[in-house]
């Protein structure tokens, strides 16, 4: 596809262009509209990426959006919008504004919702091979968290978070984890190389996965590399300067590594990452790599780590990095945990959210032209009261800690006391 002359477009309220120029994986194969929204009832264990394009659910999608119609499918994006937090929706139909013109994607669309052209952005999320076993992941992010479902199982006490694990165990279908290993996948994901403009490339940990490493290989080889924008979602461990010889080939590399607190809370969040190593590669990418590499701090704000965000961005900022968190305009690229619900910030009892929304203020008043995205954080967070919920977030982390040998209370004691003294959510 062109880019197009930009031009005021009168669109439906629903309409996001996603599912007219791309195509998202999770890591068991399972296809969606995008990284946020809800399965399609397609999986790559058993189609591809050419017959996924146009098929039912798809289509059903597009004429939805051209009509205006909300789809259970986007309600992620719809939560985040009435609370003003500029959702993956909207994000997505501004950084693309200047490749699509809505009318002619509804003249282009027939009225199955059969849309001809090729899609242009791919998000891979190549199965669930990670060194890390992350709080807020399960079995299919991570192999790790395999084993250790069942060794947390066997302390969990609430009836809500056996609940939950039982859900993680029934996702627990090998066979559905490796679907990118496919010659047929290969072979049909090679085939639309020529068209795009945007690849996603995530986990699992993507730097783990030799298949990363062939579609990488493939662009080069074909000479469509220099036309392809590459966007990693990384846990920052594993970063070294072999890969950054791939990266020059292509139009621009942006490698979001995820980092969600310092030190210990980082190692407790993203256990049992070293921090002293992630340190290390932040420099690395920071002064070694190519022009056209641009890292960028993803920050993925939950109950446990929102009361220590200041001291985490003042850190950050402390560094003064050249590259790190200078491409985009925000100063850490921020999103907020949905899943699992008991890990959401809005979860916090009122009177500790006061105290968070007072440090967001501080953060604010340091960085007024930065504020927006904040500010969001803020609303969502305070949008409603879920503090009845605390009982399955304690049973989590006692589950976690003694299945880990780590220590909530040691490592966030600050949280720990405020939460110890506000009991309103018992009542």
């Amino acid at each position: 596809m062109e880019k197009l002359k930009s031009i005021k477009q009168e669109i439906s309220s629903t309409f996001c262009v996603l599912p007219w120029i791309h195509i998202a994986t999770r890591a068991g194969g399972e296809v969606t509209p995008c990284c946020v929204g809800e399965g399609l009832g397609e999986n790559l264990n058993v189609t591809n990426f050419s017959k996924v394009w146009n098929s039912k659910a798809l289509r059903g999608l597009r004429k939805k959006m051209l009509q205006g119609k909300s789809s259970s499918v986007c309600k992620r994006c719809y939560e985040e919008e009435k609370v003003n937090i500029a959702s993956h929706r909207v994000r997505s139909n501004k950084y693309w504004k200047d490749y699509y013109s809505f009318s002619e994607f509804k003249n282009k669309t027939d009225k199955r919702g059969y849309f001809s052209s090729e899609p242009i952005y791919l998000d891979l999320r190549l199965g669930n091979k990670c060194n890390l076993e992350c709080s807020m992941c399960g079995p299919q992010e991570s192999i790790r968290w395999e084993n250790s479902l069942y060794n947390i199982d066997k302390h969990v006490k609430t009836l809500d978070l056996k609940a939950w694990i039982e859900m993680k165990k029934n996702s627990l279908k090998k066979e559905s984890l490796f679907w990118y290993e496919r010659e047929d996948i290969k072979k049909d994901l090679s085939s639309k190389i020529p068209f795009l403009k945007r690849v996603t490339i995530a986990g699992g940990e993507p730097l783990l996965i030799k298949e990363h490493h062939w579609f990488l290989e493939e662009c080069i080889k074909k000479k469509q590399a220099h036309h392809i924008s590459l966007h990693y979602h990384t846990n920052g461990t594993l970063l070294d300067r072999n890969l950054f010889d791939k990266w020059k080939y292509f139009e621009s590399v942006m490698v979001f590594i995820s980092l969600d607190a310092l030190g210990d809370k980082n190692y407790y969040i993203r256990y049992p990452c070293s921090w002293s190593r992630i340190e290390k590669n932040l420099e690395l990418i920071d002064k070694k790599s190519h022009p056209n590499v641009h890292p960028m701090i993803l920050c993925t704000l939950q109950i446990k780590n929102i009361f220590y965000f200041e001291e985490f961005i003042n850190y950050i900022m402390n560094k003064k990095f050249k590259k790190v968190h200078a491409y985009y305009e925000d100063l850490v690229h921020t999103e907020v945990v949905h899943h699992p619900y008991f890990l959401s910030c809005q979860l916090l009892p009122l009177k500790v959210k006061d105290l968070v929304t007072k440090k967001f203020e501080n953060i604010c008043n340091t960085f007024p032209s930065k504020s927006n995205r904040f500010k969001t954080i803020v609303d969502f967070m305070n949008q409603q009261d879920k503090s009845h919920q605390l009982p399955v977030f304690y049973d989590y982390i006692q589950s976690l800690d003694q299945s880990r040998g780590t220590d909530f209370s040691k490592t966030f004691p600050e949280l720990t006391r405020l939460l110890n003294e506000d009991k309103t959510w018992l009542n």
